[in-house]
């Protein structure tokens, strides 16, 4: 089998149970950049992430 590489990055998302612990692990402890946030509640995504409500 031949060996690839990543070529690209789109996206990706991390669900926590409080923004504001996980803001400020990553931003004020790791120093990431905060791009933007999404509360998403739409029944398609309970499914997705597979967290009820």
């Amino acid at each position: 089998m031949k060996k690839g590489k990543v070529a690209g990055f789109i996206h990706s998302a991390i669900t926590v149970k409080k923004l504001e612990d996980a803001l400020d692990f990553y931003v004020d402890l790791l120093g990431f950049n905060l791009l933007s946030t999404q509360v998403a509640n739409s029944d398609y995504i309970f499914d997705i992430v597979e967290i009820p409500g």
